[in-house]
């Protein structure tokens, strides 16, 4: 087992959870998330569920128009 790649985390890394599918780095449960190790993609990651949310939203509500015509 490896050691987290956070700056001075000496934790061991599990080999299920602890790889980030955005930066390829493998982290701790504690550090795993994208927002606690500070992932170089996190703009992107944030950016694109932001599009995803604003794509659904959309789409909902063009739903919405179309049941009122109805």
């Amino acid at each position: 087992m490896a050691n987290c790649k956070h700056l001075n985390c000496k934790n061991k890394i599990s080999k299920i959870i602890g790889i980030c599918k955005h930066c390829d780095k493998g982290f701790c449960a504690q550090h795993r998330l994208p927002e606690t190790h500070n992932c170089v993609k996190l703009i992107e990651i944030k950016m694109n569920e932001k599009q995803a949310l604003t794509t659904k939203l959309y789409e909902h509500s063009i739903t919405q128009k179309k049941l009122t015509q109805i």
